[in-house]
């Protein structure tokens, strides 16, 4: 009676497998008339954070366009976007990004310049307190972000949860520096602004401890109120690594980058360093720019990366690095920067990460030149790549980066070569603080982080006892046979289902691709010089909510090479089914039925 029950069960459920099915082909709950769905061509006044190679993109807004002709529209990101690095990519034609959308509910705040940070370790994003983007001109259904409570999104459940700051001497908001130690499984925040734009909060430094679940205000009179600085932890310098704060805006005033602001997190002391240039020229003040660091192999130096941002109502595209413990700047002269279409345009409002398994590179991921992002087109092809050792801007990424240099200009000026052996090790003019000087001569204790999640697995009890009575036997080759059949009388319907769906989702395909041809750029246009986008079309569908945005190899210029290329990406050659194509028009927009659930649709060319 019992195996009756279980294999009725199973047959039941392969039922339900074949009503869904049948639903999602016959286009139950989408409108084969709706619009597509635009896609992102340019952020601003966002977050983001990287977790396993990906980039999250949070917040902020966002240009999008719906065709190539079309005129981009100003709307809110109500999407976390993610990026991957986990494969190259030619610059020059991946446009916009390759996101994957993951749904915001509507009770999770979407804020404009949040803190974010990303922990590697419990695969989450921590989302502080923004501004409303209504203040930008955009309004969103969200609910409205409070000043005493953060969001966290776990990555492995796709579940947002809210998280009540318990501390009255704790105060959050936008445009704070800020940054995340995953080695200390530490945030720190500084300055930001309060209630209201002529609220700048103190420049207090706030710590969360992610092992305890605290946050912890501590009062410096060191740092005025300050907002849209850079915050960046440079590790091997102190017990526990140093924080350096850099620029940012004041009420009324703001912070030259001619001195830093340098924070010992193990002797929880401040200190202040005038810089120079060996060149004479060091930064314009600026606020809203982005900054990442790199240390020589032997860590005798470290360089610390900054570009963009600007001033109201000014931006500015040049970047520049700031090594010590010399405390000197170095501009980044890209030769060909002007003539380089790769290079990015004057941008502030942007966010920027080390990527490539070396961390060696800087990329870019939007900003605006003026605070109108209606004044602005599409940011093409979207990411920008800085490689910084050699200051020269890409035109390709790679996962798989080459090994971090110190830059010659800096070399020359402190001394040894590309793997380290600096020479110089104190500013040129002294120190401002002696103390400063104790701390970058004090050993960095090496503690190895400890890792949660073994890779040790439960073993079998070799020791646990074996019943050896016949009946007991006898038992067991029931219940292997039981098993044996609920799981073969589950798996055929659902192959018999699976199977009759796919053939009814490609019939179905075949019908709807017949009824009128899309126009797209040819093979030939896509490998122009002047080239400013390919995009995909988005399917409309209920199972289908992805987008991707695909460049062929070059040598993918006949119906046979796209066929071979779409073949690659969705685990399948379906050169044979490709139609002809002549000129820009597509009398076929394919896609197979293993990419469904995924980013599936492509054009021929």
């Amino acid at each position: 009676m019992m195996m009756a029950s279980a294999i009725f069960q199973m047959l039941l459920r392969a039922v339900v497998v074949v009503a869904i099915c049948l639903a999602l082909v016959t286009g139950v709950g989408a409108d084969e008339g709706e619009e597509l769905k635009g896609w992102s061509c340019r952020y601003a006044y966002h977050s983001s954070g990287i977790v396993d190679n990906q980039i999250y993109i949070y917040g902020g807004i966002q240009l999008t366009q719906t065709t190539i002709e079309s005129a981009s529209t100003i709307s809110a990101n109500t999407l976390l976007q993610a990026f991957s690095l986990r494969r190259s990519y030619s610059l020059e034609a991946t446009f916009p990004f390759d996101t994957q959308d993951l749904e915001i509910p509507r009770t999770v705040p979407v804020t404009a310049q949040s803190s974010l940070w990303a922990d590697q370790l419990e695969k989450r994003l921590y989302v502080l307190p923004g501004s409303e983007t209504k203040t930008l001109g955009v309004p969103t259904s969200h609910d409205a972000s409070k000043r005493d409570e953060i969001w966290l999104y776990d990555i492995r459940r796709d579940n947002w949860e809210r998280q009540k700051i318990e501390s009255d001497a704790v105060r959050l908001g936008p445009t704070m520096g800020s940054v995340w130690v995953e080695k200390l499984r530490k945030g720190f925040l500084i300055g930001g602004i309060g209630d209201s734009d002529k609220d700048v909060l103190p420049g207090n430094l706030v710590t969360y401890d992610a092992g305890t679940g605290k946050w912890t205000n501590e009062t410096t009179s060191t740092l005025e109120g300050r907002f849209q600085a850079k915050v960046v932890y440079v590790e091997g310098v102190g017990e526990e690594g140093i924080l350096v704060v850099l620029g940012g805006l004041g009420k009324g005033y703001s912070y030259s980058l001619n001195t830093v602001d340098v924070y010992d997190i193990a002797s929880k002391k401040w200190y202040r360093q005038i810089t120079t240039s060996p060149v004479g020229t060091i930064p314009k003040v600026r606020g809203n720019f982005c900054a990442v660091v790199n240390s020589a192999a032997d860590g005798s130096s470290h360089n610390i990366a900054i570009f963009g941002g600007g001033l109201p109502n000014e931006a500015y595209n040049d970047a520049h690095v700031l090594s010590i413990p010399s405390f000197q700047w170095f501009p980044v002269n890209d030769e060909t920067h002007s003539q380089n279409l790769r290079a990015p345009g004057a941008r502030d409002v942007l966010t920027c990460h080390q990527v490539s398994n070396t961390k060696r590179y800087l990329m870019t991921i939007g900003g605006t030149e003026t605070g109108d992002m209606l004044e602005h087109t599409c940011d093409v092809p979207g990411p920008y790549l800085l490689d910084l050792s050699t200051f020269e801007w890409l035109n390709t990424y790679s996962p798989e980066g080459k090994i971090y240099e110190v830059p010659e200009a800096i070399q020359k000026s402190v001394g040894g070569d590309g793997r380290g052996g600096a020479t110089v090790k104190a500013p040129k003019n002294g120190w401002t603080d002696p103390e400063l000087e104790v701390v970058f001569s004090s050993k960095h204790s090496d503690k190895s982080s400890d890792s949660t999640g073994s890779d040790d697995t439960n073993s079998p009890n070799s020791n646990s006892s074996i019943d050896s009575s016949s009946q007991s036997r006898s038992q067991k080759i029931s219940s292997a046979a039981m098993t044996a059949i609920i799981v073969f009388s589950a798996v055929v319907p659902a192959c018999i289902a699976i199977g009759f769906c796919t053939w009814l989702w490609r019939r179905k395909q075949r019908k709807k691709a017949s009824r009128e041809p899309l126009v797209f750029p040819g093979p030939q246009e896509l490998h122009s010089e002047n080239l400013k986008m390919v995009p995909t079309q988005r399917l409309v569908s209920a199972d289908v909510s992805s987008v991707d945005y695909y460049a062929p190899p070059r040598e993918a210029d006949t119906a046979a090479g796209w066929g071979a290329a779409v073949g690659d990406v969705c685990g399948t050659d379906v050169s044979e089914r490709m139609a002809d194509v002549s000129g820009r028009v597509v009398s076929r927009f394919m896609y197979d039925m293993s990419c469904v659930g995924g980013v599936v649709a492509r054009w021929s060319g």
